[in-house]
């Protein structure tokens, strides 16, 4: 997410992809993301570059389902919003 997303609350396209990038991580690790973090953690962590820890826990999904989502995910929430896909 670009910073100014979360100083400005100026949205584009970007930001939503990065929010794709954070729905796929919740539904893939079947958990809230940050649950435990303030929001102003929250911010801080994003406009550092962090993104949410990808765990192996999740044996539910078939491998190869879990690497292309894994994969699409890293993609959207590059912390380059133009190396994002569209």
């Amino acid at each position: 997410m670009k910073a100014t997303a979360i100083t400005t609350s100026e949205f584009d396209k970007a930001s939503d992809v990065y929010s794709y990038a954070i729905i796929l991580w919740e539904l893939l690790e079947r958990r809230v993301v940050w649950a435990h973090v303030s929001v102003e953690q929250v911010e801080q962590l994003v406009t550092m570059g962090n993104r949410p820890p990808i765990s192996n826990s999740n044996q539910n999904t078939k491998e190869s389902m879990r690497r292309g989502m894994v994969s699409l995910m890293q993609d959207c929430w590059s912390s380059m919003g133009f190396e994002r896909p569209t």
